[in-house]
């Protein structure tokens, strides 16, 4: 009696593993900069190889895998219904990133010749714009993945359309790839595209390698002297304890070692000095008090001082509710995270409110009434202010270019232990050509120009409660992003239904 022999292709599951594995490494905590076009790649080519149920199926379920891998994170307040909130949400993210793979199955073939290498790219580009911008998960944060942080060359196209760009180059590359396997490196067939590939490629990196020349940014004698202030370094849980719980900062202790880091950042020559986000959480009614001793502080020691604090009401009495394991409160019941920028004469030139809420302060903390970076002219450049979130919100900070600005400062303070949420925001500098300062607590301290070049670092998890002193320049630049915005970004939009008017019209022939 023979034995039947069945042969198993293995293929597919390989493409399955590889693609979604390599995907967890464009994620915040395990970030690696080509991950990207890679994990794209593969999946791409697992999604078109497989019947429509199947395909369709697997690839929003390893989407899923490979988002809860990377981000299902321990939460200070996670509970059960906690933390089936955060599963759900997640799940969601996973089908938002497999969208495009399945739009691009059902368009991908419908197209000939080298134009359907753009359908994957100008589908995710546009899919992932209009959900940044109108979406669950507004902000750039998300898709961080497009900054590229550590490709020095492609970093420099974020200044001509920001990560809408840049993303669309990756995703481009692995359409590209697929379409030269598919075509079995047929060289009569592929000349012509890959041609036009490797132009449009050299070009992106002849930009960036001129942009980032030496020639382009000799600042020297030009810079002023900056101190990030690290006081403490605050865990998610302390920040979560402090604000549930109402557990102010003692300022007793907390100002005089304000006062002292300060002395000591002045007297190594700093002309601007910023602390990290929640330097202090206090009582609403000691607010005054606290900024006049702030005020005071930049007048003794002759420097522009950046503080950032937290102002709490007192809670109604009684019993409050619950939602997903987080208290509700109501407005009233709910502070303000606010940054102050004070000049040297102890005059307040900025007070700003937090704009984009972390989801750690969304229920202790409203957001701000206005929608305005405050830019101000000083001796050392024209200066804004944000905090910590703010800067994954890529048509918000553009305001920093339409107002001129020579430098942005944004305390912040991380929900998660890692470094990439640093790199992803600093490059909004190269986007918007200013520089960039950013004093953190749990997490990484940088200060970079308006190339994305940094200027100084310091690691929260390596050195900390440390002060990071930097020269920063005191002019910035002007850069195509900042003033047409995400007018790439629209193209692809436009394109995207192009291609489907054009699908639905050679269907509607066909049919005659």
């Amino acid at each position: 009696m023979s034995k039947l022999s069945v042969r198993v292709n293995y293929k597919p599951l390989l493409w399955f593993a590889g693609g979604f594995g390599a995907f967890i490494f464009t994620r915040v905590m395990n970030y690696v900069p080509m991950a990207l076009p890679i994990a794209a790649l593969l999946i791409l080519r697992f999604s078109r190889s497989r019947k429509t149920f199947k395909g369709v199926l697997l690839t929003v379920a390893g989407f899923i895998m490979s988002v809860m891998a990377s981000q299902l994170l321990p939460f200070p307040a996670s509970g059960a219904a906690f933390m089936i909130f955060h599963i759900l949400k997640l799940t969601v993210k996973g089908i938002l990133f497999a969208l495009p793979y399945l739009i691009d199955r059902l368009l991908y073939n419908k197209l000939k010749g080298f134009l359907r290498t753009l359908v994957f790219p100008v589908t995710a580009v546009t899919i992932y714009f209009l959900d940044s911008t109108f979406g669950l998960f507004k902000g750039t944060g998300f898709y961080y993945a497009f900054m590229q942080y550590g490709n020095s060359s492609l970093v420099q196209f974020l200044s001509i359309a920001g990560i809408w760009g840049t993303g669309f180059i990756l995703l481009w590359s692995s359409s590209v790839v697929y379409w030269i396997l598919e075509n079995g490196f047929e060289w009569e067939i592929i000349r012509k595209g890959v041609l036009v590939y490797v132009g449009v490629m050299l070009l992106a990196c002849a930009y960036g390698g001129i942009r980032t020349s030496p020639m382009f940014y000799d600042y020297s004698g030009k810079t002023v002297t900056t101190a990030a202030i690290i006081l403490a370094e605050i865990s998610p849980m302390e920040v979560f304890e402090k604000l549930d719980g109402r557990k102010f900062s003692d300022l007793d202790v907390v100002v005089p070692e304000i006062e002292k880091r300060v002395r000591q950042a002045a007297d190594a020559g700093a002309e601007i000095a910023v602390l990290q986000e929640f330097a202090a959480i206090l009582p609403q009614e000691e607010e005054a008090a606290f900024i006049g001793r702030m005020r005071r502080i930049a007048t003794d020691n002759n420097v522009y001082l950046c503080v950032d604090y937290v102002a709490l009401p007192p809670r109604h009495p009684g019993r409050h509710d619950y939602t997903f394991g987080l208290i509700e409160l109501d407005d009233d019941e709910e502070g303000s995270n606010k940054a102050l920028l004070i000049d040297c004469k102890g005059e307040l030139k900025i007070e700003y409110t937090k704009l984009h809420v972390a989801q750690l302060e969304d229920n202790y903390v409203l957001e701000s009434s206005s929608d305005q970076i405050p830019v101000v002219d000083t001796p050392y450049g024209r200066i804004g202010v944000v905090i910590c979130k703010d800067m994954e919100f890529s048509r918000f900070m553009r305001q920093a270019a339409q107002k001129q600005a020579d430098l942005i400062i944004a305390p912040s303070s991380e929900a998660t232990r890692a470094l990439a949420i640093t790199y992803s925001q600093m490059l909004r500098a190269v986007e918007y050509g200013f520089s960039f300062i950013r004093p953190c607590s749990y997490g990484l301290s940088v200060a970079v120009d308006y190339h994305g070049n940094i200027l100084a670092s310091k690691n929260s998890f390596t050195s900390p409660g440390k002060t990071m002193y930097a020269e920063v320049p005191v002019k910035g630049t002007s850069t195509l992003y900042g003033i047409i915005g995400d007018l790439f970004a629209w193209i692809c939009c436009t394109a995207f239904f192009l291609f489907l008017l054009y699908i639905l019209a050679t269907a509607l022939r066909r049919k005659k």
